[in-house]
């Protein structure tokens, strides 16, 4: 977020390309925070010590009077007609006045202008939602819509905004919808959401410290922590008034750094029902790890009344080794409380001073054994894994089991068997070696469930002898996004298994692929789906689907008409030509669109029974065939 003298833009960003990342800016020749107001440190010290919600400057500016919004047609894409834009802004604005005691009213159409990228336009004197260039400015790039604000020192309401929507992204009814929700959000006053999958999450600034950074999604109805959030800038509206609320919940908690098994004082949490008629019972408060526990006076089963306050203390308590916690999330279950609430805490633990810990702890190394390019028939060297007690007393193996057709081709040895005891610092061996039954990729997981945990051990190879000249394609995924990519180019491949991009990481699954055309394969599309609906990619080998795109999703970005060559299915069937075998489809049906490609049925199988819909030819639903 960039702030201006008396006004503040929050600008949404457009395409992120997986490899090069483009940052939204507004004008970063003006110094942060450059606004009249309260100094950047007192901003971000409120945030951190008041409310759960993120505002956009820091502390809950609302509007005092009714919220009425003008509308200047000028630049509007013609894909969008008039009534649409209107219809969509309406629609928007209706799921926040459902939910909050605000008014959002439409104003007669407008000639002026709404604010540019460089914010430096005269204000009008009126809100005005409308179109313009949002590709220009001082370092600028290209961003889906941006909102400004108009308030008068501290403690004032806000009193003017203006939207400004992209007609390059902006070109579909659905496109409107999703944008809007979320601009007219900041208008009202909120700011990005420390919570992942929420309407308002974005990127952080320093006045909105996202702990963790969140990312835009294509969402477009209010979540539990939208609804938060309007609540306790505006109080309920007359259909929320028969529910509890809470407030007064920490943006972010920062437990800072502990000795390993030692217990850090305990933060107390104190917030509110901010209902003034309705009660709120209290289902469950969970940390989502043993390191962070919740107690004290407000658990399960309590009941507030209007305006009664809850309290309970955290305490951390590190085992295992030092290092950086990823983040934690507290969340407050209630039964009539409009949802689940959640704030995210901040974790370390430091070297312990005591020799020797109390608790067992498993460590796997390595996580992950790469095989390499094996002949069909033959045997590989062997490769270990050490299953630790990094801990004190025990460590007992319970079960070890396989996931993975595929095991069959990897044999196993070594010490680690079912009931083995590990003392501390001791461990036992996992041994394998690949023996490939036929060409093409392999892979398999191995749980190790033992009273300290459960580890996971990925194994990967490859059958050597596939068709000549082919590539292999390897899959990636992203625990946060919950998204799978893949890619054969050497280049990307590198990129993602050096860690430039945190978050991806290898899933063991791959197959074949040629990067150069063979007789009888057909080029493969890429397309870059924009973060409004998905952040993801697209891959297809039939010539008239990658054609077809542009006209009926003009904001996807082509990529590449032929990343790879593949083999096209029998359009009635399904089958695959001789020397060839089907690569399956799916689809998460999310708003955030994302596919997943895989050779391994049941691992189509699994993902169908997650709730993906297969997609392709034929009764098994075949996308494109790879080589054998």
């Amino acid at each position: 977020m960039r702030c201006h003298t008396l006004r503040s833009w929050c600008l949404c960003i457009a395409l992120v390309s997986l490899l090069v990342p483009r940052a939204a800016e507004a004008d970063p020749a003006i110094d942060w925070p450059g606004f009249f107001g309260e100094p950047a440190e007192r901003l971000i010290e409120r945030s951190s010590q008041g409310d759960k919600h993120l505002y956009v400057f820091g502390v809950p500016y609302s509007w005092k009077t009714p919220v009425v919004w003008n509308y200047n047609d000028s630049g509007r894409n013609p894909l969008l007609t008039y009534d649409q834009a209107i219809q969509g802004i309406e629609s928007a604005a209706s799921k926040w006045t459902a939910v909050c005691q605000v008014r959002i009213q439409r104003g007669p159409d407008s000639t002026s202008p709404a604010q540019d990228m460089d914010g430096d336009r005269t204000s009008p004197g009126e809100s005005v939602i409308g179109w313009g260039d949002l590709t220009q400015g001082v370092n600028g790039s290209a961003s889906v819509a941006g909102v400004t604000w108009s308030y008068a020192g501290i403690n004032a309401s806000l009193g003017e905004f203006d939207l400004t929507m992209s007609p390059f992204y902006v070109t579909t009814p659905e496109q409107l919808d999703r944008v809007a929700v979320h601009e007219l959000g900041h208008a009202l006053g909120l700011a990005h959401s420390n919570i992942q999958g929420a309407v308002m999450s974005g990127p952080d600034s320093r006045t909105n410290p996202g702990v963790p950074n969140t990312t835009y999604n294509a969402l477009a109805e209010l979540t539990d922590d939208d609804q938060h959030g309007c609540l306790c800038l505006y109080g309920p509206s007359a259909s929320m008034a028969g529910q509890g609320y809470l407030c007064g919940l920490p943006s972010v908690v920062a437990m800072g750094a502990v000795p390993v098994r030692a217990v850090s004082n305990a933060h107390g949490v104190t917030f509110h029902n901010a209902s003034s008629t309705a009660a709120l019972t209290l289902r469950s408060v969970s940390t989502g790890t043993k390191e962070l526990v919740a107690s004290g006076g407000c658990s399960g089963g309590a009941v507030l009344g209007p305006g009664q306050s809850c309290a309970f203390d955290l305490t951390f308590s590190p085992v295992g080794i030092p290092g950086v916690r990823a983040t934690a999330y507290v969340v407050l279950a209630t039964a009539n409380g409009v949802g689940n609430y959640s704030f995210p805490v901040t974790m370390s633990a430091s070297e312990s001073s005591v020799s020797q810990p109390a608790a067992p702890v498993a460590m796997l190394t390595p996580p992950t054994i790469d095989f390499g390019a094996v002949e069909p028939g033959g045997v590989s060297a062997l490769s270990t894994a050490s299953l630790a007690n990094a801990g004190g007393g025990i460590v007992t193996i319970n079960a070890i089991t396989a996931d993975a057709p595929a095991m069959s081709d990897f044999l196993r040895s070594g010490t680690c068997n079912v009931g083995t005891a590990i003392a501390a610092g001791q461990s036992c061996s996992l041994q394998f070696r690949f023996a490939p039954s036929t060409t093409g990729g392999r892979a398999g997981v191995i749980e190790i469930a033992t009273n300290a945990g459960t580890q996971q051990l990925m194994l990967t190879g490859m059958g050597a002898g596939g068709a000549a000249g082919s590539s292999t394609v390897v899959e990636y995924y992203n625990t946060v996004l919950d998204h799978y990519f893949i890619t054969a180019s050497p280049i990307e491949i590198s990129t993602l298994d050096s860690g430039a991009l945190p978050g991806w990481v290898r899933t063991g699954y791959t197959f074949q692929t040629f990067l150069a055309s063979q007789p009888g394969t057909s080029p493969v599309c890429r397309y870059y789906i924009p973060p409004a609906q998905g952040d993801s990619h697209f891959f297809s080998v039939i010539v008239g689907e990658c054609q077809s795109i542009p006209r009926l999703f003009p904001t996807f970005e082509l990529e590449g008409n032929n990343v790879m060559y593949m083999f096209v299915p029998d359009t009635q069937t399904g089958a695959c030509p001789s020397g060839s075998i089907p690569v399956y489809r799916v689809w998460n049906q999310r708003p955030d669109t994302n596919h997943r490609y895989t050779i391994d049925v049941a691992l189509r199988d699994r993902m169908l029974a997650r709730g993906y819909v297969a997609e392709g030819f034929g009764p098994d639903a075949v996308g494109m065939c790879a080589p054998r």
